[in-house]
């Protein structure tokens, strides 16, 4: 799998998405530089920290204000079940749709455009948070501590509810892409294409082997591959 090697996060999550074929991988990629591109206009220079707000308040505020949401209403863009395909999360921020995407989808958005404008963004993985289950943000390292940028909650820059959190593990873009492949491998096996989901299973193992999710999910598609097998 060639996108296993790529470096640009954007890229390597449509590419995991499955946009694989080259008319199509561009097509996104233009999509995400059009946003990136407006992004830059909106967004004054300045350091990490006023630069990383400022992509926050552009990306989720202004596109509210766009499709007719007041802010006070609340997370609309967060949807749980939602878009976690960076391809259909892009597509869902461009359109007049309420949400866009899940936690998982959210935080490749908001990190794949930081990454272009030079953050050096990372994630978080809580194994639960919100009385939900596993969850994901994204975390810009600082001078003084993590700055949690919770993409689901409206005024969710520097938010301090899960710095104590047990279940605390940052990630870093290998460990993203893990978490797309194995929510496309869950996908995928819900479906009944097994040997699909495994193949999404075992490139999310050989990205992050500390992927729990990803090894115990690829040994029970391997285990009902061999029992149809057999």
């Amino acid at each position: 799998m060639a996108y296993l090697c790529k470096v640009d996060l954007g890229e390597a999550a449509i590419l995991a998405s499955g946009a694989r074929f080259r008319r199509l991988l561009i097509g996104y990629l233009i999509k995400l530089s059009d946003i990136e591109r407006r992004a830059r206009l909106a967004i004054p220079s300045g350091g990490g920290e006023e630069k990383a707000k400022a992509l926050f308040d552009w990306l989720w505020h202004d596109r509210s204000r766009r499709i007719g949401i007041p802010r006070e209403s609340g997370p609309q863009r967060y949807a749980s079940g939602g878009n976690f395909r960076l391809t259909d999360v892009i597509d869902a921020q461009m359109g007049l749709g309420e949400t866009v995407g899940n936690c998982l989808g959210l935080t490749l958005l908001y990190n794949s455009l930081g990454q272009r404008l030079d953050l050096p963004l990372k994630a978080v993985h809580l194994e639960k948070a919100f009385d939900r289950g596993p969850h994901v943000l994204s975390m810009l390292p600082a001078a003084g501590g993590a700055i949690d940028i919770e993409n689901i909650v409206t005024d969710g820059f520097d938010y301090q509810g899960h710095l104590t959190n047990p279940g605390r593990v940052e990630w870093g873009n290998r460990d993203l892409i893990a978490e797309l492949l194995v929510a496309i491998g869950n996908e995928q096996f819900e479906q009944g294409n097994l040997g699909t989901a495994l193949e999404s299973y075992e490139a999310a193992f050989y990205l992050s082997p500390e992927n729990h999710t990803a090894e115990l999910n690829r040994l029970i598609a391997a285990s009902e591959l061999g029992r149809y097998a057999s």
